[in-house]
């Protein structure tokens, strides 16, 4: 009896004969290695490539382990070259199709391609397993055109899954779609961030238990669980760039949960080290610069928020040039308001400059517009860059005021301002790296000094601190706080805690500056 899988096989091609042209070549080249370059260090699949040529065998497995780095161009490229040394390889046109269709790489130029791809997995899959076969025979179910989370293909997906309960490659490309799509979609119907991502979970676990450095399954891992409890994907950052230590996506992941956790010098050796790795990718490449993979950019600009949050600020100034939007971030979170009014001039950064040099009045204008602005845009039901943007507007117009209230002496009104920005804040979900870089447990604590609360502001400190573990801005607002509640011996362990952690800060920021003449005074 022939598997359902071979059925489909038979029965759709068929239907579309064996005269198929390959379509026109896309407008958008994809630039890679040359053709068939092999890559070692980026992992491998468990699935069956069924094919007489050792060569096409070879390539396929490696497009399948590097759809699992997101190495898009080289898993094209992977894939189109296993197809070249064999055209009757059909898990190498499944891999092609499977390539070209991740939510993060649909080019629409390259859906005649993917469309061709899959219409040959089908034709050719007679030969293949029954493993083979059943993915083909899913595939063939999608379409790009609709959301795959509940789809025919997922459904079928999974009864591939529980069908053959050992293979890892099913699960692995169920959570490579369901991972993209649900960052890029991280809101549910109730405008709360989504907890989809526990799916991955339940697909991934299996993997781990069996092949605890499976590089895909570790690599999902540490997405799965970055936003929610970082703490428990330390092991899987910890293995994920010896597993793929050729990818610089699966050598920069780990920093995503070594900053999270506050383990800030661990996440600036993996953003250097994957900087590294892109950068000398580029020069094998004619014309090529390190854009050439899509991570890049993503790469520097975590690397300087890291190193924003490790207060070396001058070290993330030189990396500007190579991520030129990342300046804001930056001056965000060293409170560099005037910079920000200059260069941006948005009613929060011209409030907040407003505020810095003590002109109430400008900043009270800019305040109530800022404020009128928020309250005039509705939350959409669906859209993850748009909530995210009108939520963070709102935590600015609540922080804003609340600095304002505080300001001019109205500490109670202040503090409710700053409660409503500190819950609208818990709703913005998690980004990569966080939208907002300075959150607003610091301007609680901040006001909560300025009225004389020490122990109120030491509080809301610690609350931050649980936010943004091992973060120096917290340990030097917790160390501040003890200082001016008049414990002396609890103010000299904080700070000696703080610059422990700022041990590479910027010599001349005032915190490290007041924290040191602090111990000084002392040891004298």
């Amino acid at each position: 009896m022939k598997s359902l899988g071979l059925f489909l096989c038979l029965a759709t091609a068929v239907a579309h004969g064996q005269g198929m042209c390959p379509p026109p070549p896309a407008q958008t080249a994809i630039v890679a290695f040359p053709a068939g370059t092999i890559i070692p260090g980026v992992g491998t699949t468990d699935l069956p490539i069924t094919t007489k040529s050792a060569k096409a065998r070879q390539l396929a497995k490696q497009g399948f382990a590097l759809i699992h780095c997101f190495w898009f161009n080289e898993a094209v490229r992977s894939f189109r070259d296993a197809t070249k040394e064999d055209p009757a390889c059909a898990a190498a046109w499944l891999g092609l199709n499977a390539s070209l269709t991740l939510p993060w790489h649909r080019p629409s130029e390259y859906s005649a391609e993917a469309d061709y791809a899959i219409r040959r997995a089908v034709e050719t899959c007679g030969d293949a397993t029954d493993l083979e076969q059943a993915v083909i025979a899913a595939y063939r179910l999608r379409s790009v055109q609709v959301d795959d989370r509940e789809s025919a293909f997922e459904r079928a997906m999974m009864q591939v899954v529980q069908t053959h309960p050992d293979a890892f490659e099913p699960r692995l490309l169920l959570s490579a779609i369901r991972t993209q799509l649900c960052m890029n979609d991280r809101y549910d119907n109730n405008l709360n961030p989504r907890e989809e991502l526990t799916k991955v979970l339940k697909l991934i676990t299996p993997i781990l238990q069996k092949d605890p450095m499976n590089a895909g399954a570790l690599h999902y891992r540490v997405h799965a669980l970055e936003g929610s409890a970082p703490d428990q994907a330390v092991l899987a950052a910890d293995r994920l760039s010896q597993a793929a230590p050729a990818s610089g996506h699966m050598v920069h992941m780990p920093g995503h949960i070594y900053n999270r956790v506050g383990m800030y010098d661990k996440a600036r050796d993996s953003f250097l080290n994957s900087v590294h790795i892109h950068e000398e990718y580029a020069k094998k490449i004619p014309g090529a610069t390190a854009d050439i993979d899509w991570n890049y950019g993503h790469d520097v600009d975590f690397l300087i928020f890291n190193l924003a949050e490790m207060g070396r600020i001058k070290e993330g100034e030189k990396w500007l040039a190579r991520s030129p939007g990342s300046w804001e971030k930056l001056a965000w979170r060293a409170g560099q308001w005037d910079r920000l009014a200059d260069k941006s001039k948005t009613h929060f950064f011209l409030g907040m400059a407003a505020l810095q040099r003590n002109d109430l009045k400008t900043a009270g204008d800019e305040s109530r517009k800022l404020e009128a602005e928020a309250a005039k845009n509705a939350l959409p039901k669906t859209g993850r860059w748009r909530i995210t943007q009108i939520r963070m507007q709102q935590v600015e117009a609540a922080e804003l005021k609340g600095l304002l209230l505080s300001q001019q002496g109205n500490h109670d009104e202040a503090r409710k301002e700053l409660a409503k920005a500190v819950a609208i804040y818990e709703l913005v979900c998690y980004e990569e790296p966080p939208y907002y870089p300075r959150p607003p447990y610091e301007t609680e604590g901040e006001v909560d000094l300025a009225a004389g609360k020490p122990e109120d502001a030491l509080k809301a400190y610690q609350k931050g601190l649980r936010a943004r573990p091992g973060s120096g801005w917290m340990l030097y607002g917790i160390a501040l706080s003890q200082e001016k509640a008049g414990h002396p011996a609890e103010a000299k362990a904080a700070y000696q805690t703080f610059l422990t952690a700022w041990k590479g800060a910027d010599p001349d920021l005032p915190q490290v500056v007041h924290a040191r003449a602090y111990l000084r005074d002392k040891l004298s």
